[in-house]
């Protein structure tokens, strides 16, 4: 008896596939948007987003974006498609681990050395924190004011060096991919150069 086709579409995906189809969709779609515009403009949007990604604002990481974008379009243009992708690299499913590295950085930044609790405490009491029966929108705003009200200042503190340092490494990246991408397509071009 043979092994049915796994490639048939009928067949139902792994649990785990779904997610890293997830994943692969967005990261197509995301350097879809990069090839698609100016170095410079997608390096910008980039920056932004990752930025605002490694804050601990999720929830509201889009409307902050989104206004930021507004106050600073005419001097200093980025794209905001870009920008708002990029923040998905945080959300729920890798909040409480990514907050509990800024909530370390911060207190031993802070020099709070004897209050470094181990993880698993600390995504005891996140988990306390939040409401059990809320909406989504409530949720995020519960958990957002338990978290700033609890650890604020360590862990806002404790964001800057990683969201500085991951904004300004994904800008350089993004633009030198963007001016090598660039060059390429430009090579590929026949030269319309005239003899006269």
């Amino acid at each position: 008896m043979s092994e049915p086709d796994s490639s048939y579409r009928g067949a139902p995906d792994p649990w785990w596939q779904r997610p890293v189809n997830a994943c692969r969709r967005w990261y197509h779609e995301l350097r879809g948007l990069i090839v698609q515009h100016p170095p410079e403009f997608a390096a910008r949007g980039v920056a932004i987003g990752m930025f605002a990604a490694f804050t601990p604002t999720i929830g509201i990481q889009i409307p902050v974006i989104i206004g930021f974008w507004m106050a600073v379009r005419r001097q200093w243009n980025f794209s905001i498609a870009i920008s708002i992708a990029c923040t998905f690299v945080t959300n729920f499913a890798t909040a409480f681990p990514i907050y509990y590295v800024f909530l370390l950085t911060g207190r031993i930044m802070q020099g709070a050395w004897d209050d470094l609790n181990g993880y698993d405490a600390f995504a005891a009491r996140l988990s306390q924190m939040l409401p059990e029966d809320a909406g989504t929108w409530e949720v995020i705003w519960v958990s957002l004011n338990n978290i700033i009200s609890t650890y604020g200042a360590s862990m806002f503190l404790g964001c800057l060096p990683w969201a500085t340092s991951i904004s300004a490494l994904s800008y350089f990246v993004v633009l030198r991919y963007g001016r090598m991408r660039r060059r390429k397509s430009q090579a590929r071009l026949p030269s319309t150069g005239s003899k006269y």
